[in-house]
């Protein structure tokens, strides 16, 4: 597809800001809601520095009711402002649109689809492995980026709109994206989850004290032991489907261009490179509110169905329960309404193809 397209994006964290960046950037008409800290002025300058340096101002989007005239939406949110943020904007999004899910968790593209009573035919839906890069704020409308993804793997709903919906993406955000074999495939690609497991549960400490810390400097060798534990046990689920899955060493390796004989060397390489992020400090954060209950539990649900062991990532999330007092195994609204737990490993097969 050539020509200019719109986009609305969802979020003016990091991803939002290197989502409308790039989408800008090569000519597109972008704006912006940001939901939970409205901004003023009817245009905003959004900033890139690091590995994209760029600069581009694009439309500030009052309120959810305004989304109804673009063409596309991305949702650039954590999962935890999901059912919040989306049931404001839901009433206003129409069947002439595409909504996509950057870095989809919990099969959030099937409970967006079925949990709406749409007035008509519901938008095109297209939910993405991972996010475009990574990135961490530096003050409001700027943001470092640490890496820009060269490949990201694409599902969408409805399935025969696939090839298509891929070159829109691409079309808007450059020739990076690779149409994933199943909905599942896209679920399984995310690594995000596994990553800050190995990176959190050995330095909990420094973030229940607000320390600051280093991200891939303290992703010391017992942390990556932790973490390729975890990923052994992702790549045996998608062997299980038949989904072939790069290791969480290959994601790095491709991500940011490093090279290491294990995760933990790669991640010292990272450092190296001053690609790293400071690691959190707070129990509050992502990586931990968003990453156990909408990444590790439903990959861990989605192994129970399967038939595989998964001892590592039942450690993983009882450590984190028990040690920050939270039941996450039950704080996944979007999980419950799946209902997984009706699913074989054939029907799951069927159901996400």
């Amino acid at each position: 597809m050539t020509g200019s397209l719109d986009l609305a994006v969802i979020g003016t964290g990091p991803i939002g800001i290197l989502s409308a960046t790039l989408a800008a950037s090569a000519g597109h008409r972008v704006g912006v809601w940001s939901p939970r800290t409205p901004v003023e002025g009817r245009r905003l300058t959004l900033r890139c520095s690091g590995k994209l340096e760029s600069s581009v101002e694009v439309e500030n989007i009052s309120g959810p009711e305004s989304l109804a005239e673009w063409s596309h939406i991305l949702v650039a949110l954590p999962a935890t402002a999901y059912a919040d943020v989306l049931g404001m904007a839901t009433p206003f999004l129409h069947g002439k649109q595409t909504v996509i899910f950057s870095g989809a968790l919990s099969l959030v593209q099937f409970w967006f689809r079925d949990s709406v009573d749409w007035k008509g035919s519901a938008p095109d839906l297209v939910a993405w492995g991972t996010t475009l890069g990574t990135a961490n704020r530096v003050a409001p409308l700027h943001a470092r980026i640490a890496t820009v993804r060269p490949r990201l793997g694409v599902s969408a709903l409805p399935s025969a709109r696939l090839e298509a919906l891929t070159g829109r993406c691409a079309a808007l955000f450059g020739d990076r994206f690779e149409a994933a074999p199943a909905h599942l495939a896209t679920l399984l690609a995310n690594i995000n989850p596994i990553a800050h497991a190995g990176q959190v549960i050995p330095n909990l400490t420094r973030i229940e004290n607000g320390e600051p810390w280093r991200l891939f400097a303290n992703f010391s060798r017992a942390g990556a032991r932790i973490a390729e534990a975890i990923d052994a046990e992702r790549l045996e689920i998608g062997r299980r489907f038949g989904i072939p899955l790069r290791s969480l060493a290959d994601h790095y390796r491709l991500s940011y261009a490093v090279e290491g004989r294990d995760l933990a060397a790669l991640a010292q390489a990272i450092e190296a490179a001053g690609l790293g992020a400071p690691g959190p400090e707070s129990t509050s954060h992502r990586y931990i509110e968003e990453d156990v209950p909408y990444g590790l539990v439903v990959l861990q649900q989605i192994g129970v169905r399967v038939g595989a062991a998964t001892p590592n990532l039942d450690m993983a999330i009882a450590l984190l329960s028990c040690g920050l007092d939270k039941p996450y195994a039950r704080m996944n609204p979007i999980l419950a309404g799946l209902r997984l737990e009706t699913e074989t490993a054939e029907s799951l097969a069927h159901r996400f193809a």
